[in-house]
């Protein structure tokens, strides 16, 4: 009788445990509100089912009612100390900003079931939030003992390593990272940025081409990828990869300042020049201004060396370039203009001469290079405006009195030219070419008694 009572009584137990099972798994398909209700009325008809009420606090969790939810689950474990109780409680007081009680709670995990591996990345977290990178790093290599192929631990542990300075640890847990899914692009991402910080570019710049296998058209990983280009020294490879950059975003001025950066080291100073223009229009960063005013010294550099060294062609279309960037820069233009007449190029320097006094410049050597040019387009008028508009600015100037007595004398004007050489006369009367201008007054003199005979005779 007594073994058939004891049979019943199993029974009845496995029936209701089934039974509420059921209705567990019931409720867990209904929406949350009605779950909390009814585990609430379930709590008050079973207080000491450590089940319910964990299972309640868990539902709270999703209501994102952490108080009362922590309360339950205090509740569930004064009834049962659960290596799993103790972990939601812990992630609870991490949610409600309450460290040291998470902290705590986890521990208590730990003790409790020491090879419970889902509780070392969130205490590890836990310490590394709170500055407790030592302790932080102990935890993590405890769980990769149990867990050694755990991704999430050996990427917790390399960031910590590496901010603590273990950086031959943290490159070995990524690469442990890699060796289990060789796709994992954080692994990559942060052993390119290990390699990078101790310098081995060319390991750095291994992870990016990997990485741009999966963002090929990623502004960030191809700036990155540029940078890395121009540090081990594969320009041409960098300014293409500029060049794709910039049509693709013309409005990245750090683009632009790196492109310009690519095409320095490649020399091509011109269009490195308009990169760090362009650049500076988008976001006026000093620098940028900076790297550009050295590209403008460096062109006009070079051109004067190739003007000096008599290579006015060269010179030429330095020169253009310069003037294509800064078109409003006088001193671009007059030396243009110097090699212009050197190379006989007189139409070109006029036109040149003219945008500049159509602009309002009107300084002497402008004016002067406009004389000289018009005089050998034979062009005199224009070359006297040039010349007595120069003898009004600076009339002490002996060289134009002499060059202007010379355009009067080729426009027949004997009468004003003997006028502009005797003030250079004036001006310089132990010049060496003193005796020279004062034959040519001598025979302008005689053309004049010439042409007044003849205007006086009769026909």
């Amino acid at each position: 009788m007594k073994k058939k009572l004891s049979y019943l009584h199993k029974l009845f137990i496995y029936i209701a445990t089934f039974l509420l099972l059921s209705q567990t798994i019931f409720l867990y398909a209904e929406n949350l509100d009605n779950k909390i209700i009814k585990y609430r009325n379930l709590v008050k008809q079973y207080p000491y089912n450590d089940t319910f009420h964990y299972n309640l606090a868990i539902f709270l969790t999703q209501k994102n009612e952490l108080n009362q939810a922590i309360s339950e689950l205090t509740k569930a474990l004064a009834i049962s100390k659960k290596a799993k109780y103790y972990l939601s409680l812990g992630l609870m007081y991490r949610d409600n900003n309450q460290l040291n009680r998470a902290i705590s709670s986890l521990k208590a995990a730990i003790n409790i079931k020491p090879d419970y591996s889902a509780v070392y990345r969130p205490l590890a977290e836990l310490y590394y939030k709170s500055g407790q990178n030592d302790k932080a790093l102990q935890i993590l290599e405890n769980g990769l003992i149990l867990s050694p192929k755990d991704v999430g631990l050996l990427l917790l542990d390399s960031k910590i390593s590496s901010q603590v300075k273990l950086v031959d640890r943290a490159i070995k847990d990524l690469k442990q990272v890699i060796a289990i899914n060789s796709s994992n692009r954080d692994a990559h991402f942060y052993l390119y940025q290990l390699y990078y910080q101790l310098g081995n570019y060319d390991k750095a710049l291994k992870e990016i081409f990997f990485l741009e296998t999966f963002y090929p058209d990623s502004e960030d990983i191809l700036l990155r990828k540029g940078e890395l280009l121009i540090k081990v020294r594969k320009f041409k490879d960098a300014e293409r990869n500029y060049s794709f950059l910039v049509s693709k975003k013309p409005d990245c001025s750090k683009c632009w300042l790196n492109y310009g950066i690519s095409l320095y080291y490649l020399k091509d100073y011109f269009r490195s020049a308009k990169a760090f223009k362009r650049s500076y229009e988008l976001d006026n960063i000093p620098n940028t201004l900076s790297n550009y005013k050295g590209m403008l010294s460096t062109l006009e550099r070079k051109s004067l060396i190739f003007f000096n060294g008599g290579k006015y062609g060269k010179a030429e279309k330095i020169l253009k370039k310069l003037l294509i960037l800064e078109p409003e820069v006088p001193k671009y233009s007059n030396v243009l203009v110097k090699c212009y007449i050197r190379e006989r190029k007189y139409r070109e320097a006029k036109k040149v001469l003219d945008d500049l006094i159509s602009k309002g410049y009107t300084a002497e050597k402008i004016l002067f290079n406009r004389g000289i040019v018009c005089y050998n387009l034979h062009n005199y008028s224009c070359a006297e405006v040039s010349y007595k508009n120069l003898v009004k600015i600076n009339p002490k100037n002996s060289k134009l009195w002499i060059n202007l007595g010379g355009v009067l004398e080729k426009e027949k004007k004997y009468d004003e030219a003997i006028s502009a050489y005797i003030k250079f006369l004036s001006l310089e009367p132990s010049s060496q070419y003193a005796k020279t201008i004062k034959d040519r007054i001598s025979y302008l003199g005689n053309q004049l008694k010439n042409t007044s005979t003849q205007d006086g005779e009769l026909p």
